[in-house]
């Protein structure tokens, strides 16, 4: 019998955390055993998330400062890793699984979530892999590429004591403005990128639209778990409330 998944496709663009601090919440519930499993599938707001690596650095505040003056909010990362950029030609996505042993799946976790997005990219005729690609921001192992140059979607995990959050974003079409900002900030944080190595959903398929893709990627989590669309509990918006400074950026 296939676990059900509560699906949120909701976001809230007023506050530059709040998505942020709603996907925490949800992996504390989770946690908790205070609600069920989840997956998150929102179009976010122009964001730049920066990792814990990042915000020790001594040119973070003039990178974050650098966004803002293109319109690019800073936030806290929930995941690990390092700046990553949103912007509403992505399509962000969260899933939050009860796991009693988080520590121990973490690349069980990450290979269900590559899956599931492979799956849905083979349902749009759009050809990926698992595997970062040369100079790509936010390097990872479990990044998704096309022909092994270009990066389509970033992953990270932050785990509970009971839970597990596997997130990130996918990148649909091209936004020369947050490419130019991110390089800009990495060059900031003196980490490299190549401005190259960014791909996008679009270009490698123009006739695939937003919508599709994320429907096809609703559709592939229906191989897996029984879905059910809902809204976000009020308990889980009152609760990000309180975590939203942990994600918000001062100054």
């Amino acid at each position: 019998m296939q676990k059900k998944l509560s699906v949120y496709r909701e976001t809230h663009p007023d506050s530059p955390a709040m998505d942020t601090a709603i996907s925490h919440a949800l992996l504390r519930n989770v946690s908790d055993g205070e609600i069920q499993q989840s997956f998150r599938l929102y179009q976010p707001r122009n964001l730049i998330a920066f990792g814990p690596q990042d915000i020790t650095d001594a040119g973070f505040l003039k990178a974050v400062e650098l966004g803002r003056s293109q319109g690019f909010d800073g936030i806290r990362r929930l995941v690990g890793g390092r700046a990553a950029m949103f912007h509403q030609g992505t399509l962000a996505f969260g899933l939050t699984l009860t796991d009693h042993q988080p520590r121990e799946n973490i690349d069980k976790n990450f290979q269900l979530m590559t899956t599931l997005l492979l799956g849905a990219l083979a349902r749009l005729g759009v050809e990926a892999e698992i595997g970062p690609v040369i100079g790509e921001y936010c390097p990872g192992k479990y990044s998704i590429n096309s022909q092994g140059k270009f990066k389509l979607a970033g992953i990270g995990q932050r785990l509970a004591k009971n839970a597990t959050y596997i997130g990130g974003v996918i990148s649909y079409q091209q936004n020369l403005i947050a490419e130019e900002i991110l390089a800009l900030v990495y060059s900031t944080l003196n980490l490299e990128l190549d401005p190259n190595s960014f791909g996008n959903i679009k270009t490698i398929s123009p006739t695939v639209s937003y919508n599709a893709l994320a429907q096809a990627i609703l559709e592939e989590f229906q191989t897996k778990f029984y879905i059910e669309e809902e809204k976000i509990p009020i308990e889980i918006l009152e609760l990000a409330i309180a975590l939203e400074p942990q994600h918000t950026i001062d100054g």
